[in-house]
């Protein structure tokens, strides 16, 4: 017969200490490219995530572009949150900065596919979100300033998001040049999905109301607008194209429908 081998606790436990020292070597020195084909590329069945230029490792990386769905991010920097991994999770502290534009906070994302964001700040090009409007005969200007407090996002399932926009020097510069002076959006979340309250803080064009966007992707838009400015018939005349003008010179904008590529 053979004989057993026993270990005492003392020999145990400097196994387990080298066997996790060796797992935290592995995840610190794992190239970032390699975790990118290995954790990204081969689950996003969207090809939504795309990153180029990566460098540094899983726990530290960087990417010399990085697009998410339609949009371009410009250069990415992220942290790993270890921690977080305890808690089913995987947290980022991450950093964009592209052409005038720069986000900075973190995510957390669920092996359920669900995206939890907190803290997170930042400025974009108002034309970078211009992929948003494909098939709309228009173009946008300005910038828009994002202080989003928190947010759980799952395509199809969840949208609550708490937060704030404001949409600086806004103005449409196609089919006609038309400014709009600064705009506001106030995001809440509701029982139902995320409610936007939207308002004007000066300049040409009033707004006021809500645009209901459920976790399903439906939403239910409801605004007045109207001018101020009668120096802009451009903005008058197109307001006057989106509905019928009340006794107080306001339009009620009411549609309803379907993000796209939601479900």
């Amino acid at each position: 017969m053979k004989k057993k081998i026993k270990l005492n606790k003392g020999w145990t436990g400097f196994i387990v200490l080298g066997v996790v020292a060796y797992v935290y070597f592995m995840l610190v020195n794992f190239p970032a490219a390699a975790a990118y084909q290995y954790f990204v590329a081969s689950m996003d069945r969207g090809k939504k995530v795309n990153l180029q230029g990566l460098s540094g490792t899983l726990w530290q990386g960087q990417a010399a572009q990085a697009r998410i769905a339609s949009l371009n991010f410009g250069k990415l920097n992220w942290d790993l949150q270890l921690l977080s991994l305890f808690t089913g999770k995987l947290g980022l502290d991450l950093l964009t900065a592209g052409n005038n534009s720069r986000i900075e906070g973190s995510a957390k994302a669920g092996f359920d596919q669900t995206l939890y964001v907190d803290g997170l700040q930042g400025k974009i090009p108002a034309a970078m979100l211009m992929p948003l409007f494909y098939g709309f005969p228009i173009a946008i200007d300005g910038q828009i300033n994002a202080d989003i407090k928190q947010a759980e996002i799952k395509q199809g399932k969840k949208l609550s998001v708490e937060g704030k926009l404001v949409w600086h020097g806004a103005k449409l510069t196609a089919p006609q040049a038309v400014e709009l002076g600064d705009l506001f959006v106030a995001l809440r979340p509701d029982a139902n999905g995320t409610k936007l309250l939207l308002s004007d803080q000066g300049g040409p064009l009033t707004l006021d109301g809500t645009v209901m966007v459920k976790h399903n992707g439906q939403y239910k838009i409801n605004i007045y607008l109207g001018t101020k400015d009668k120096s802009q018939p451009a903005l008058s005349n197109g307001l006057k194209m989106m509905g019928r003008t009340n006794p107080q010179g306001k339009v009620l904008v009411s549609r309803t429908g379907q993000l796209r590529n939601w479900r």
